[in-house]
Formats: C-alpha cells, sequence, structure tokens
C-alpha cells in the first residue's frame, strides 16, 4: 500500500517544484523588472493623519480585496485615473533645489488631481505649504507646482497626489544650496565658469538647439565683487568668456570685461541667494555688446561658495545690438528683407516686439538652471581700447570671432549664436 502510495506522492511534489513553483517566479521576476516598479503605489489614507494611523505603502485602511479597486491598481490610478508616469523630485531624493517647482508628468489627462505638500513651517513644525496655483498643460498630462514660499533647504516634505479618492504619497529632500553661507567665507573677486549649453532655455524656443550645440569647453566668466556703495546692494558682476582647457581655464583676451548690470544696479545677497531689481543688463561676444532690457538675475551659492546653482539670466533683448552680425544677404529664398527682426524670426521664430522703454524690435530671453564652479583663475580685466583682435604677437590666444570682427568681416547669420563656439579655434603665440 505504502509502495503504491509513494510513487503517487512523488509525482504530486515534482508538479509542484516543476510547474507551480517557477509560475511563481516567473510572476516575481515580471514584478522585479516591470516598467513600474520604480512608480510609487496609491494608498488609501490620508497621509497628513498621525502616521500611526496610516496604512504602510502599498496598501489600503479599507483594502477589501475586490478585484478592479483603486487600491489593486499597481503604479497607481484605476481605468478612469490617469497614472503617474514621472515625479520630479523623484521619491526619497536628495537633491531637489528648494526654488525648483514640484513637477508631475501623468499618462493622460490628470487635471483633476489635487496636490498638497506639507513640510517644516518658520517654527520648524510640519505643516502645510501654501500653493500657488497649478500650472497644467494644455492636454492636462503635466504640472507644475510652486509653493507661495521657496522651500527650507536640507528639509523633508511629504507629497500627496489625490485622483478620485486614492492617495499616492511620497516624500523628498531639499538640498544644501539655499542655506547661508559658511561663517568666514567670502565671495568677493571669485570667479566662476558657467557654461552656457548647460542652461534650460524658456524662450525663445529656437535658442534651445543653438546652445546645445556650443562645446561644452565654452565658459561665461562671472566674477563678483562687493558694492557696498550702492545703497540696497551687496554684490556685482563683472563678465568674460573664456574655454576650459584640459591644462586649465583659459581667458579669451579678446571680449572685453565689463559690469553684467548697469551702473547702480547692484545684487542684492539674502542668505546665499542672489538676485537683482529689474534694469539693463549688457555683456560682449567678441566685440559686439549685446543688451537686455528690464533684465533679471538670480542664482544661489553653494554654502561654501564653491559653485553657483540654478542661475536664471532675462530680459528683453534688444534686437539692434545683433545688427553689427546680420549679414547684408536676405535671411531667406525670396526675401528682401534682413533687419535684425527679420533673422531672429526666420531663425528662431520669435516675433520681435515693443522693447520696455518703448523702442521697436525686443525679443523676450529666458535661459535657467545655470550652473558653475569656481575657476582656478580669476578674471582678468580686458578694455574695449586695448584689444588687437588679430595681433600675432599677441601674448594671449585670439578667437576666430574677435579676428572676424575685427577684419571688418561679416559673419553668416545663422552663426549669431554659435558664434563663441569659435572661442576653441585658440591660436598662441609660438
Amino acid at each position: 500500500m505504502m509502495d503504491t502510495e509513494m510513487p503517487e506522492l512523488r509525482k504530486l511534489v515534482v508538479a509542484v517544484v516543476l510547474v507551480v513553483l517557477p509560475i511563481g517566479l516567473a510572476g516575481c521576476f515580471q514584478a522585479w523588472n516591470s516598467d513600474e516598479d520604480d512608480t510609487p503605489l496609491y494608498r488609501g489614507s490620508d497621509p497628513f493623519a498621525d502616521d500611526s494611523e496610516s496604512a504602510p505603502p502599498g496598501t489600503s485602511d479599507d483594502d477589501d480585496d475586490a478585484s478592479s479597486d483603486d487600491d489593486d491598481v499597481a503604479g497607481g490610478g484605476t481605468a478612469s485615473e490617469a497614472v503617474i508616469l514621472e515625479l520630479e523630485p523623484a521619491p526619497d531624493s536628495t537633491s531637489h533645489h528648494y526654488r525648483r517647482p514640484i513637477a508631475i508628468t501623468f499618462d493622460g489627462d490628470g487635471s483633476g488631481s489635487t496636490v498638497r505638500i506639507v513640510g517644516p513651517n518658520a517654527s520648524n513644525a510640519a505643516d502645510e505649504v501654501a500653493l500657488l496655483p497649478q500650472q497644467w498643460s494644455a492636454d492636462g498630462t503635466y504640472v507644475e507646482i510652486l509653493p507661495a514660499a521657496f522651500l527650507a533647504p536640507e528639509s523633508l516634505y511629504r507629497v500627496a497626489i489625490e485622483q478620485s479618492g486614492s492617495i499616492l504619497e511620497y516624500s523628498f529632500t531639499t538640498s544644501d544650496i539655499g542655506r547661508p553661507l559658511d561663517a568666514g567665507v567670502s565671495v568677493e573677486t571669485l570667479t566662476y565658469s558657467i557654461g552656457p549649453g548647460s542652461g534650460v532655455v524658456i524662450s525663445p524656443v529656437g535658442l534651445a538647439p543653438m546652445l546645445q550645440a556650443l562645446p561644452a569647453e565654452l565658459s561665461w566668466l562671472w566674477q563678483f565683487h562687493s558694492d557696498s556703495a550702492t545703497a540696497g546692494s551687496d554684490l556685482s558682476i563683472d563678465t568674460g568668456l573664456g574655454s576650459a582647457l584640459s591644462s586649465g581655464m583659459v581667458q579669451d583676451s579678446c571680449t572685453p570685461t565689463s559690469e553684467l548690470l548697469s551702473s547702480g544696479l547692484g545684487l542684492s545677497l539674502e542668505d546665499a541667494y542672489f538676485s537683482n531689481a529689474p534694469g539693463l543688463m549688457s555683456f560682449w561676444l567678441g566685440e559686439g555688446l549685446l543688451q537686455l532690457e528690464d533684465a533679471l538675475v538670480d542664482g544661489d551659492f553653494a554654502p561654501d561658495a564653491s559653485r553657483v546653482e540654478e542661475v536664471s539670466v532675462r530680459g528683453w533683448l534688444d534686437s539692434a545690438s545683433l545688427a553689427q552680425w546680420v549679414d547684408s544677404d536676405p535671411v531667406s529664398p525670396g526675401s528682401t528683407a534682413s533687419s535684425p527682426c527679420d533673422w531672429l524670426e526666420y531663425e528662431m521664430g520669435a516675433a520681435c516686439e515693443t522693447c520696455p522703454s518703448g523702442q521697436e524690435g525686443c525679443i523676450w530671453v529666458h535661459i535657467a538652471s545655470l550652473s558653475g564652479a569656481v575657476a582656478a583663475v580669476p578674471l582678468e580685466s580686458v578694455e574695449v581700447d586695448a584689444i588687437t583682435p588679430c595681433d600675432d604677437d599677441a601674448d594671449a590666444f585670439t578667437s576666430a570671432l574677435s579676428c572676424s570682427l575685427g577684419a571688418g568681416r561679416q559673419l553668416p547669420a545663422a552663426w549669431l549664436l554659435l558664434l563663441p563656439g569659435v572661442l576653441l579655434l585658440l591660436r598662441r603665440r609660438p
């Protein structure tokens, strides 16, 4: 009797091992390697309630194990809800900049969602963060949430995204950027190498591919100075151009240095955040001076002043300052006009508008998220009258840009915003 039953038992064990177990493992493998494993799960409890009353992640307080419940949908959402594809900052991130928005991407129209954020208030107690009106894309698949006041650096925040009663909760931590400068740290005469291609172009959109095409070695050099003589201002900025070579930073001695903001318009420094009131901004490209009206610049120093982060430059670019670079030939086949505004519209799809000063011919330019580190070589003053663009005996390199302009030769209009890239075409004295 036992001899006849043992083979049957063995068969049953073999079937379990060879059939049921692989199926279970295959299911686990798919779960481990699915595209959804980085997507936080919805939870059916209020994430702002006391933690002791909250269900653990991936569960619901009212889970009845019924099929098709919102708490049974992997990755969040139900058949009628948009699934969250991307979160910025990402869950458990520790590098979120305190001035950046919270951004959410959905696979469909998620504009019916409600977003709440909890973080430390002025007393360091957990409190709901006041938010500005949400900025949704036209199709409702993307939203940016801006707090009414800057977030606190090095602080934990919890986000709750509610759709039809189900709530996705996750947390992130802001970086140390935004802390006051460390004791004894001064930014006086510090020079920062900022890569123009590192920025995010907000406007005009046609500028983005041009900046992305710039060589990584190209540097916009910023040197900070104390400006205590200007009422209400603490800093000013001198600018120049350079190239970050393997041997170190080399400044373009053919691009004049100049103060970025007009005289009397300095930067206020609060903790590590610098900003200015709207005013005139100007800087040189080779021997050409670009000007922006009602310009604003802001950014943050790292606590040890080793870097500047989230630098933003925006203002109304005066197209007249581009005139020297626009070729006299028509900008497009069949066209008879070749003004800077015609060039801007043809090359970048940017239509000129009335400048804040009342003159015609300005476009709004906004570049955000620029960053840079302290350069080993400080910015040297280069005077306009001292430039000798094509002097082979010069004791520094000259740029093809400066030589072309100095020789009175115009460059094709399409190279206008790529001109700084030719700084990499260096000529040194033997």
